[in-house]
């Protein structure tokens, strides 16, 4: 447990600290923090943050138009629209 919270306070330290990054590189490292957030956050059990981080990814890089981003929101998405599938319940 100690091991996914360490990488939980991880992937938000590199969302803080390149938050203002324009880098397309650099934008695509916190779109995968946030993502790998979002996976780690569901397999504690943590389904409500979960759901959450991968809103925020959908929100924040929404418009982007690099291929990198775009994959993210679209792996995003999907993890967010198979925990709202009906048929998984």
């Amino acid at each position: 447990m100690v091991a996914f919270d360490e990488a939980i306070a991880l992937y938000e330290e590199v969302e803080r600290r390149l938050a203002d990054a324009t880098e397309p590189e650099l934008r695509a490292q916190v779109a995968t923090a946030m993502v790998n957030r979002g996976r780690t956050l569901g397999g504690l059990g943590r389904s409500a943050e979960e759901i959450a981080a991968y809103e925020d990814v959908e929100r924040r890089f929404a418009d982007a138009t690099e291929p990198e981003l775009r994959a993210r929101v679209a792996m995003a998405r999907m993890a967010h629209e198979e925990l709202n599938d009906p048929k998984e319940c």
